[in-house]
């Protein structure tokens, strides 16, 4: 097994910030634990396979295929090499202001022929390797991450499984790792796209569903169970917020 290659880069540039890059060959059934980092890696399957834990979700990985590791993720994350044909990939950690937006990729995703061409070789690098990994990134970005930018926006998605999952406790956070996207560029992107806060979204649904039961003669006790409130006093607070008025108010109006 070939003994793997680690270079360090202090270049300083703005965009698309190379900062570390390395290469993996894993023994079969290797599991490997991230370690904490301030920018984003991306590690990029060159032949083999293995599999991507993200929570409670696994991800089978292999040739042309890569996955991104946020900063934060890696309290949630770990990967493991195939038994029978474990993976060789390279890894590239990198900052800058365009990097936040790789938060946009799926957990895997499928990347260009050819990609990343300045990581093979590393034990030959040259002087101005950290720049022309600079330039990968940035043809990698050109290709897949920028026309995620001008795509449709991904509220009516999240509503949708608002819609389904309301009766569920629910963070900001789970919502962001469930499609891959870091939390704050979530958060902004739903606002602008519906003017609502994902949490007032939320609500407004709840409360959509808590009414029909009202009307079903449901007693709030069930209701708080059936729509996710976190509490009798919390259903009570967020109806009057909503409403302007308590339940039994609420009812009376009804049967008039």
């Amino acid at each position: 097994m070939p003994a793997p290659i680690q270079l360090l880069f202090d270049l300083g540039l703005s965009d698309l910030n190379p900062i570390e890059v390395g290469e993996g060959f894993n023994p079969p059934d290797h599991t490997i634990k991230p370690k904490s980092f301030n920018g984003v890696i991306i590690h990029h399957i060159r032949k083999g396979f293995g599999t991507l834990y993200v929570r409670d979700k696994r991800y089978r990985v292999g040739p042309d295929q890569a996955f991104i590791i946020n900063p934060g993720q890696e309290r949630f994350i770990h990967y493991t090499s195939d038994h029978d044909d474990p993976w060789e990939y390279t890894w590239l950690s990198f900052t800058g202001k365009l990097a936040p937006h790789f938060s946009l990729l799926p957990a895997v995703f499928d990347v260009p022929k050819n990609s990343f061409p300045h990581t093979y070789g590393l034990k030959n690098a040259g002087e101005n390797i950290g720049h022309l990994l600079a330039a990968d990134l940035f043809a990698l970005y050109a290709a897949i991450v920028e026309p995620l930018l001008h795509a449709p926006d991904i509220a009516s998605d999240v509503t949708a499984y608002l819609e389904q999952h309301y009766m569920q406790k629910l963070s900001i956070q789970d919502l962001a790792s469930h499609f891959c996207i870091d939390r704050r560029e979530l958060s902004r992107r739903f606002k602008e796209h519906t003017g609502l806060s994902i949490r007032a979204c939320l609500t407004k649904i709840r409360m959509v569903h808590a009414e029909e039961l009202l009307r079903q003669g449901s007693n709030i006790k069930e209701i708080v169970e059936l729509c996710g409130f976190s509490s009798v006093s919390n259903f009570y607070q967020m109806f009057s917020d909503h409403q302007g008025m308590t339940p039994t108010a609420w009812m009376k109006l009804q049967d008039q």
